[in-house]
């Protein structure tokens, strides 16, 4: 039996609150330019991508990474440069040894074409299953995959590149790998595919289980990166964000959705605290902005503290761009180099393929490309009192239903909502603006109104013209 189903009690769960604060044109005129001299930067460093050439030890790691940047930033899937890296992800999903790598591949499949890459999708979505960490680290992941692993692959000259790090032991794991992993996951369910629900239940058990006592995250729990820093903790806390929203109603899962909660305000009152833009902490400042922008989509908040994460942090990245289109992080990494018998303290300059793409999935909100919505309507439905009165019901459906078709996909996907009334107001809504029912009742079984939202589900997909949001800054039609 086929695994994509659109009955999985996951499917199509809540997207986030409203993006960020919207620039001023100046700053947003500024993105808009910043984002084109990326992607062009990205197809002038199409040498550094593949073969022994390759900026990474990680096979088809960066090529995934490009893949799905390049996606995100509105490439078409029919660009010579877009298609040849599309080959490279759909190779990775079959190959590559690195959890990283398989699920970046996921994320630029999932953005071309989903219905052309659902046997790729869905073996991808096996093998990060399948990756998962169940014994008493359970819910993590670390860096490499099960099935399809390979030990190498031979570049154009005949030399190997090695698969980076060892094969793992069975208890390790760490942050880094398991965020993105999550991040994998979540968008899959967002475009209509099956996830087990006790993954995400594990994966939300195992963040909660490592929140360090002053509310952040580390890398690991054991190794060289034990404090918490801000992009493990913006990363972590937009991955709770993401298992918080797919968990289901039943007692337990109320109940953890109650300590993420908890863990998420411990958290970004850390974050809070000590963000600012490039990264105090970390010599990875693009990975840790990419990280800030998937926990405040997600979350659905334009600051943590008093930073304007956004705003702040595209001022940063416009202004920290090469005249090359890419990204220095020259004044971020310093060297030690013994010469003479004392420390020649050097810095290096780099201008990486990952750091361009960390920073144009920034500029470009990856996480609102991605899921596609105006969250506006969500919002609301999100806030129905289950005791509310009829007028006051009647006042959402008017602004609702104000919305027009923009509104029809966060609809559907409020009749998954864990509130029996605003299911029902979500019903009301698409009644009023499609004339359709697909026999969906509030008052009937769990199993009737199963089957109701599946027949939503399929009759959303199969839209000649899907209802997409208004473009956010820098995104182009």
């Amino acid at each position: 039996m086929a695994r994509r189903s659109f009955a999985a009690p996951l499917l199509l769960a809540l997207a986030a609150a409203a993006p960020a604060a919207e620039p001023d044109r100046a700053l947003r005129e500024r993105v808009d330019a910043a984002i084109e001299r990326g992607v062009e930067h990205l197809r002038d460093r199409r040498r550094s991508l593949g073969g022994v050439g390759s900026e990474s030890s990680y096979p088809l790691g960066v090529e995934s990474l490009a893949f799905y940047t390049l996606r995100v930033c509105g490439v078409p899937a029919d660009d010579a440069f877009g298609g040849w890296l599309e080959a490279q992800a759909r190779t990775a999903v079959a190959e590559a040894p690195h959890t990283y790598t398989v699920s970046l591949a996921l994320l630029g499949l999932l953005l071309s074409d989903r219905e052309r890459h659902a046997a790729r999708i869905e073996e991808a979505i096996t093998r990060i299953e399948a990756g998962q960490l169940k014994q008493e680290d359970a819910g993590a992941w670390g860096y490499l995959l099960p099935l399809g692993r390979t030990t190498g692959r031979t570049g154009r000259t005949g030399e190997t590149i090695r698969a980076a790090h060892w094969p793992a032991p069975p208890d390790w794991w760490d942050n880094s790998n398991s965020q993105v992993a999550v991040l994998a996951l979540r968008s899959a369910v967002d475009f209509g595919f099956r996830v087990e629900p006790a993954v995400i239940r594990r994966a939300a058990e195992h963040f909660l289980s490592v929140q360090r006592a002053d509310g952040g995250f580390a890398y690991d729990d054991e190794g060289h990166r034990t404090r918490s820093y801000v992009a493990m903790t913006a990363g972590v806390g937009g991955s709770l964000v993401m298992c918080r929203d797919l968990l289901g109603d039943d007692a337990s899962d109320r109940e953890l959705r109650r300590r993420i909660d908890r863990a998420l305000g411990r958290g970004r009152s850390w974050l809070g605290r000590r963000l600012s833009f490039p990264s105090p902490d970390s010599p990875w400042p693009y990975y840790a902005a990419y990280a800030v922008e998937r926990y405040g989509h997600y979350a659905g908040v334009e600051r943590f503290g008093k930073v304007d994460w956004y705003v702040e942090g595209a001022s940063w990245l416009v202004d920290a761009q090469r005249e090359d289109g890419g990204w220095d992080t020259r004044s971020l990494l310093p060297r030690a180099r013994p010469r003479g018998g004392r420390d020649d303290r050097r810095f290096v300059t780099t201008s990486s393929v990952s750091d361009c793409c960390f920073a144009l999935l920034f500029l470009k909100r990856s996480s609102f490309v991605h899921t596609r919505v105006s969250d506006e309507v969500l919002v609301l439905l999100r806030s129905v009192d289950p005791q509310a009165r009829p007028d006051e019901l009647d006042a959402l459906e008017k602004r609702i239903v104000a919305a027009g078709d923009h509104a029809i996909p966060q609809l559907v996907k409020g009749l998954y909502l864990p509130v029996g009334a605003a299911r029902a107001l979500a019903a009301t809504c698409l009644r009023t603006l499609t004339g359709e029912d697909h026999g969906y009742r509030e008052s009937a079984d769990e199993a009737d109104r199963r089957r109701a939202r599946e027949a939503w589900v399929r009759w959303l997909l199969s839209r000649p013209s899907p209802v997409d949001a208004p473009p956010t800054a820098g995104e182009r039609r």
